[in-house]
């Protein structure tokens, strides 16, 4: 009997540290993740150009479950071609800004003559639309920056209990 009472209480002190914990842990990723994204989006406004091609551009569709019931998302496939220093290179990273699918379609189709920005050190690296979205940078930081105070908070109070 004593038995079931001590691990009853380690599993109780146990989810007790470990949600806040997680929860910390998911703050500093999404806090973490828009940092690095900004910091390779701004490295491309330095990086040089080629001329390139637009060798794909269509519509994916896929559904996605609801409490509505099935949606159908639409998302922007764009693939190019470019050549740096005689070697072909083939992407479809078009930028580390948020694109809506929309506009992406609306400027860039099939056959199009496109401006390419790669990475000097890595040619295969390229985007179409060189810099970074700072409000969606900073939102998803001010998120992820919520969510480790409110784990540390809840593991503090957790604590001292």
């Amino acid at each position: 009997m004593m038995w079931e009472g001590t691990c009853k209480m380690k599993h109780i002190r146990f989810k007790t540290i470990v949600v806040p914990l997680s929860l910390a842990f998911a703050g500093m990723v999404m806090a973490g993740l828009p940092v690095l994204q900004s910091v390779n989006g701004y490295a491309t406004k330095s990086w040089p150009s080629t001329h390139g091609t637009v060798s794909e551009a269509s519509v994916e569709t896929y559904p996605v479950e609801s409490s509505v019931g099935t949606l159908v998302e639409k998302s922007a496939v764009i693939s190019y071609e470019y050549s740096v220093q005689d070697l072909r290179y083939k992407s479809s990273f078009l930028s580390y800004r948020h694109l809506p699918s929309a506009l992406i379609l609306h400027e860039f189709h099939k056959g199009d003559a496109v401006t390419v920005f790669f990475n000097p050190s890595n040619p295969a690296q390229s985007v179409l639309v060189p810099g970074t979205d700072p409000l969606y940078t900073k939102a998803l930081f001010f998120i992820g920056a919520i969510l480790v105070v409110i784990g540390l908070v809840a593991l503090f109070f957790q604590s001292t209990s």
